[in-house]
């Protein structure tokens, strides 16, 4: 009984106080201007790392090219539900505006929706819910495809955080590659808790398909727990974010 004792609230307390009594010097925060890494060619960088994490690059010149590439893919040619925030997608017959409750969506095969830019470093792209009234199709869809204005690519994600601005609600997130997971026994599941495929369509700059402009809406960042590892070692979380400041949080794995 003494030792059930010793090692109970007391020790816990006894632990706890022995640290507080450390003394700890002030550590500065390091300096946010640096010279951080920049590629020569951020569209081809973009294009090897979201092939490591499961995705596909895809460069196209227009709409009508858009179109071709996506007639090729058998998940989009085999889909009976499609549903596109992409002007120009013929095939599209699920209309999000008409659909009251997201938990309809689930039966989404394929969805096609805008991504605001890219980074380079990670393979990522920020998506946010301007025009998107259920945010829940980006998860939700069995097979995911954004499309991405070419030239609104940048080299790292400090430069990322630069375009994004958190001063009125709303929601965003970075997603890296498919859904997957690699929690048991480290073994890679990809699709493991949403889509299945994720290809990244390149929109040429000349293009005259009207994309969603960058950060016209300030975004606010929710909690969520779903999650996704670059290959530079970046924890990117969806949502991850201090639900007062809607300050995006990013994580480095040790």
């Amino acid at each position: 009984m003494q030792n059930n004792e010793a090692n109970g609230p007391e020790a816990r307390v006894s632990i706890l106080s022995a640290i507080r009594r450390q003394p700890l010097a002030a550590q500065s925060l390091p300096s946010l201007n640096q010279l951080w890494i920049r590629y020569d060619d951020p569209a081809a960088q973009f294009a090897e790392v979201l092939q490591s994490v499961g995705g596909r690059c895809v460069p196209v010149d227009d709409v009508e090219h858009l179109g071709r590439e996506l007639a090729e893919m058998p998940q989009y040619a085999s889909a009976a539900q499609i549903c596109s925030l992409v002007p120009g997608v013929a095939r599209a017959n699920v209309d999000l505006d008409a659909i009251d409750d997201p938990h309809l969506l689930e039966t989404v095969d394929f969805a096609i929706l805008p991504g605001e830019f890219a980074v380079a470093e990670n393979g990522a792209v920020w998506v946010s819910d301007a025009g998107m009234k259920h945010r829940a199709i980006v998860f939700i869809a069995q097979h995911l495809a954004l499309v991405v204005p070419a030239g609104a690519m940048v080299s790292n994600l400090h430069e990322a955080y630069e375009r994004l601005s958190f001063s009125q609600p709303g929601f965003g997130v970075f997603i890296s590659g498919p859904s997957k997971t690699a929690d048991i026994e480290q073994s890679l599941v990809i699709g493991a808790h949403g889509p299945r495929s994720l290809t990244v369509f390149l929109l040429s700059a000349g293009s005259s398909l009207v994309a969603t402009s960058l950060c016209e809406q300030t975004l606010y960042v929710k909690h969520r727990s779903r999650r996704h590892v670059s290959a530079g070692g970046n924890l990117l979380t969806y949502g991850g974010a201090d639900q007062t400041s809607g300050v995006l949080q990013r994580t480095d794995i040790v």
